[in-house]
C-alpha cells in the first residue's frame, strides 16, 4: 500500500543528500581558504546566502522527517485496523515498515550533517567578522 511512497521518499533523500553535501563542500572550501597560505577576501553576501541555504536545508529535513514519520504511523495504523478484512501480505508490510524506518534514520543523519554545516558556516562568518572589526586585537 505504501510502496509508492517509499520510492518517492528515496528520490527525495537522494536530492536532500546532494544538497546537504554540496553545502558541506562550500563550507569546507571556506574553511580551507582561511587556513591556506594565500587567503582571499571573504565574500560576506555569498557567505550569508549560503548560511540561509543551510538553515533552509535543515528546516526542510525537519519537515520531511515529520512527514515520513506520519506516513509510517499511518502505515502501521492501516495494518492494525485493516488486517482483519484486507488481504495484506505480512512480509511486504514488514519490509515496508522497515524501509520507512530506515528512510527516517537516513534523513535524521542528513539533518545532523546539515546542522553541522550551519554551525561551521556560522563559525566562519563570526571569525572573519571578528578579524575585520577595527580596534580588536587579533591573535593568529
Amino acid at each position: 500500500m505504501y510502496s509508492l511512497h517509499m520510492l518517492v521518499i528515496d528520490e527525495l533523500i537522494e536530492l536532500f543528500g546532494k544538497s546537504v553535501w554540496s553545502l558541506r563542500d562550500f563550507v569546507r572550501g571556506t574553511e580551507m581558504n582561511r587556513l591556506g597560505a594565500v587567503q582571499q577576501e571573504p565574500n560576506f553576501p555569498l557567505l550569508h546566502d549560503f548560511a540561509r541555504h543551510t538553515i533552509h536545508s535543515s528546516e526542510s529535513l525537519d519537515v520531511a522527517i515529520d512527514t515520513v514519520a506520519g506516513i509510517l504511523s499511518q502505515h502501521e495504523w492501516f495494518l492494525d485496523a485493516g488486517r482483519s478484512y484486507i488481504g495484506v501480505d505480512p512480509t511486504v508490510a514488514r519490509r515496508t515498515r522497515q524501509h520507512l524506518r530506515f528512510q527516517i534514520q537516513v534523513m535524521r543523519s542528513l539533518r545532523a550533517r546539515s546542522k553541522a554545516n550551519e554551525a561551521r558556516l556560522r563559525n566562519e562568518i563570526d571569525l572573519v567578522s571578528e578579524r575585520r572589526t577595527p580596534g580588536r586585537l587579533i591573535l593568529t
